[in-house]
């Protein structure tokens, strides 16, 4: 590639990169098929310079993507379906029908859902109530699994008695309730985080809908 094709493919990349627009979870992405830059190093220092921080890559569609997201803001994957869904902010903050209903969820429930700082607490939120939902999850589903080839390896030797029926009772009791434990933790973080970002969610959706019907 000669310097002016290189010159050329760096302005087409930073006119990409002008035109992105982070998503509601706070990402944007780039198929990696359309960086024309030779050396991805060079990719990342404009994409910093342009106010992009790059994440990771990631499959998407048959493809991959850069994963990019604003430097300091809280981001949520975009392959969490848990978290809300739907336009950017910018976007919906540009329909007057869109101020005026958030404006009266900021009345009712205390939480504008067109401020990016909110959805910033609402990110964290979410991420921080999911990071012990996974540790609830992995004591639920390591526990259960054990106990299920303990059973289906060692389970003749309850006949047997003894002791080593008495120490295999103990481990498959332990094992059932760290089951039932790790089990009752997921129900209780989850409804936790649907508490935590429920007013952010009900306004957003309340927003999205009534651009809709306005534009129906």
């Amino acid at each position: 590639m000669t310097d002016h094709d290189s010159t050329a493919a760096e302005a087409e990349f930073v006119a990409r990169l002008s035109a992105l627009q982070a998503d509601l979870g706070g990402t944007a992405r780039i198929d990696v098929s359309d960086i024309p830059c030779a050396s991805w190093p060079r990719c990342r220092e404009l994409a910093e310079a342009h106010g992009w921080e790059f994440k990771t890559v990631a499959p998407e569609r048959g493809g991959h993507h850069w994963i990019l997201a604003r430097p300091g803001t809280e981001s949520v994957d975009r392959r969490d379906a848990l978290f809300v869904t739907g336009p950017p902010l910018e976007q919906l903050r540009q329909y007057p029908r869109a101020r005026e209903v958030a404006e009266q969820v900021r009345r009712e429930l205390g939480v504008d859902p067109l401020s990016q700082v909110a959805l910033n607490e609402a990110r964290a939120a979410h991420n921080a109530h999911r990071k012990t939902t996974n540790r609830a999850v992995a004591l639920a589903v390591l526990s259960g699994m054990t106990l299920l080839i303990v059973l289906v390896t060692a389970g003749r030797l309850f006949a047997d008695g003894g002791t080593t029926a008495l120490v295999l009772a103990v481990v498959c009791g332990l094992l059932l309730v760290g089951t039932v434990v790790g089990t009752i933790g997921i129900v209780r973080r989850e409804r936790a985080r649907k508490a935590a970002v429920r007013p952010f969610t009900e306004g957003y959706e309340r927003v999205v809908a009534a651009v809709l019907q306005r534009g129906s």
